[in-house]
């Protein structure tokens, strides 16, 4: 998992905790790289932007192992 936050960030996938991160920053995609494993089919989801003044901004991509990007939200440039 490929993620960049403004400010701090915690990820949730299904329901167990998988990064958290207590930063002022601007938003910077794939700042983070989290290695995780989905399991097939649905999964659930969730992330908390710790907002720390101005605006608040999430971007997140998940690659395969071999770098195929398999999602992006919102829709960024695969690197």
């Amino acid at each position: 998992m490929l993620l960049g936050s403004d400010d701090g960030v915690q990820v949730w996938i299904n329901g167990s905790l998988v990064h958290e991160r207590d930063v002022q920053r601007a938003l910077v995609p794939d700042d983070d790289r989290v290695t995780v494993r989905l399991r097939a089919g649905a999964n659930s989801l969730l992330f908390k932007v710790h907002n720390q003044g101005g605006p608040a901004a999430l971007a997140v991509r998940f690659r395969d192992p071999d770098g195929t990007l398999r999602s992006s939200s919102p829709a960024l440039d695969a690197k």
